[in-house]
C-alpha cells in the first residue's frame, strides 16, 4: 500500500509538472456580456489569403497611394501666408512673362473655351464649397464628441465665405464695371446694345477669375488644418470602446470613413493644384497687369480680413478651434 501510494503521488507530481499544451483550455475569470460580444465582433472577420486579387491589389497599389496622400498632405501645409506673398510674385512674373508665351495662346488648353475654364473655373466656388462641406461632415462623423459644434462652425465659414466670394465679384467688382463702362462709339449706355451695334464696350475690368482663384486656394489651405486635426486626434484615441455598437463602429465604418477623408484631402489638394495652374494661365494671357495685381490683391485681402482678423477674435473660431471664443 505504501508504494501504491508513493506511486499515486509521484504520478500526481508530473502531472502537475507537465508543461500545458496549446490545446488545453486555461480558466479565464467570466466576462461581461459587453466582452463577450465585443470579442465576437472582433473575431467575426476573415483574413484574405495571400493569393486573392484584393491581396495583391492592396500589396502594390498601398504604397503609391501612402506616396499621393503623403505629397497632399505637404501641399496642404503650405503657410498661407507665405503663399499669398507668393502669389503676388506670381503676377508680377506672370505679366512680365506674357509676350514670351503669347505664340502658344492659339492653343486650345490655354483658350476660354478649355475643359478646366468651363467646367472647373467658372464653377470654382461650388467645387470648393461642396467638397470642403463633406470633408468637414465625414471628419465631424468620426469624432466622438462635439462633432455638431464643430461642424456648424465650419459650415457658418463656409456661409460666409459665399457672402464673400458674392459681394466681391457681384458688388463690388461687378459695381466697377458698371460706373467705368462706356461704349467706344457712340452714347449707347447698354453694354449688351453697344455689342449689337457692332462696337466696343470699354470698362475698367478687375480681373475676378485671378480674386476668386487666390482666395479659394488660400480658403483652402486654411481649413485642411481640419484634416491634420482630425488625424492627430485619430491617431491619439486610445479610448477602449465601451459597447457593442462602439465595437462595430471601429471595426466595420470607421475604416471606410477614414479612407474616404483621406481621398477628399487628396482630392481638396488636386484642387488646389488646378486653381494655381488656372491663376498662371490667367495671369499670363488675359487682362493686364493692374488688373490681375487688383484681382490677386482683393483675393488676399478677403482671405486676411477673415481668417486672420475675424475668426480668431469672433464666432466661428479659426480651423481646428473647439471653442470658437475670442481670443484674449
Amino acid at each position: 500500500m505504501a508504494s501504491t501510494s508513493s506511486s499515486r503521488e509521484s504520478l500526481g507530481t508530473s502531472l502537475n509538472r507537465r508543461p500545458i499544451n496549446s490545446e488545453f483550455v486555461v480558466a479565464q475569470p467570466p466576462r461581461t456580456e459587453v466582452e463577450r460580444s465585443a470579442t465576437f465582433a472582433r473575431e467575426d472577420k476573415t483574413t484574405p489569403p495571400d493569393d486573392t486579387a484584393s491581396y495583391h491589389l492592396q500589396r502594390y497599389f498601398h504604397p503609391v497611394l501612402q506616396w499621393i496622400l503623403y505629397f497632399s498632405k505637404q501641399f496642404l501645409k503650405i503657410d498661407p501666408l507665405a503663399k499669398s506673398v507668393f502669389y503676388v510674385l506670381l503676377t508680377v512674373v506672370c505679366s512680365g512673362a506674357s509676350p514670351v508665351f503669347e505664340p502658344f495662346r492659339e492653343y486650345s488648353f490655354f483658350q476660354k473655351t478649355s475643359f478646366l475654364n468651363q467646367y472647373f473655373v467658372k464653377f470654382s466656388w461650388g467645387w470648393t464649397f461642396w467638397l470642403l462641406l463633406v470633408f468637414f461632415s465625414l471628419c465631424g462623423y468620426v469624432e466622438s464628441d462635439g462633432r455638431m459644434l464643430r461642424i456648424g462652425r465650419n459650415l457658418t465659414r463656409l456661409v460666409i465665405g459665399t457672402a464673400v466670394w458674392y459681394f466681391v465679384t457681384l458688388t463690388f467688382i461687378g459695381g466697377i464695371e458698371k460706373r467705368t463702362g462706356t461704349c467706344s462709339k457712340t452714347d449707347i449706355k447698354s453694354r449688351k446694345e453697344c455689342v449689337e451695334a457692332g462696337n466696343t464696350w470699354m470698362q475698367f475690368d478687375i480681373s475676378g477669375h485671378a480674386f476668386l482663384l487666390v482666395y479659394c486656394s488660400l480658403l483652402i489651405l486654411e481649413e485642411a488644418r481640419g484634416f491634420f486635426d482630425w488625424e492627430s486626434e485619430d491617431v491619439q484615441d486610445t479610448d477602449v470602446p465601451e459597447t457593442v455598437k462602439d465595437v462595430r463602429y471601429e471595426d466595420h465604418i470607421k475604416p471606410y470613413v477614414t479612407i474616404a477623408i483621406r481621398v477628399l484631402a487628396v482630392a481638396i489638394s488636386v484642387l488646389a493644384l488646378i486653381w494655381d495652374w488656372m491663376l498662371i494661365v490667367t495671369l499670363v494671357y488675359y487682362h493686364s497687369f493692374f488688373q490681375r495685381i487688383l484681382g490677386v490683391a482683393l483675393g488676399i485681402v478677403a482671405w486676411f480680413l477673415t481668417y486672420r482678423v475675424w475668426y480668431p477674435r469672433f464666432y466661428p473660431g479659426p480651423p481646428g478651434d473647439m471653442s470658437g471664443e475670442a481670443s484674449r
